[in-house]
């Protein structure tokens, strides 16, 4: 995944000390995020859960600037750079609904003061198969 870098910067910012987990989604072409917007609504003590009617909204607003939906990024307690069981049953969940417009979405997780660990989804022959992926910061 690229990343332009005023957005790595604001997704770092944004970051809540830990055991709060936040997140937000990611837009762009291709593989290039070059606009975030937060979800700062549903921030909760060790658990993430994205405002889904206003995802669509963006999704909306974006397709009609041809601006693609890229993923979700959200955050994690220090040193935990992994996806959890929970993580991966919600991106298996995602491809179920929109699988057939969404082919690769990517799902980082960012650590405040660590970084950003990136995970990149395909949906292949009805399958989510994940892995992880090099970030680049343009």
């Amino acid at each position: 995944m690229r990343i332009k870098h005023e957005i790595y910067n604001k997704i770092l910012f944004s970051a809540k000390p830990s055991p709060y987990e936040s997140g937000g989604f990611l837009f762009g072409k291709t593989d290039l995020v070059n606009k975030v917007v937060f979800d700062s609504k549903n921030s909760h003590l060790g658990k993430y859960t994205p405002d889904t009617n206003l995802l669509n909204e963006y999704i909306t607003a974006h397709r009609e600037r041809n601006t693609d939906f890229l993923g979700i990024y959200h955050t994690h307690y220090p040193s935990n750079k992994f996806l959890s069981a929970v993580d991966i049953k919600y991106i298996e969940k995602i491809f179920e609904s929109v699988g057939d417009y969404y082919k690769t979405l990517y799902f980082p997780i960012v650590i405040l003061h660590e970084g950003m660990f990136i995970y990149k989804a395909q949906y292949i022959n009805s399958n989510a198969i994940i892995t992880s992926e090099d970030l680049t910061i343009i």
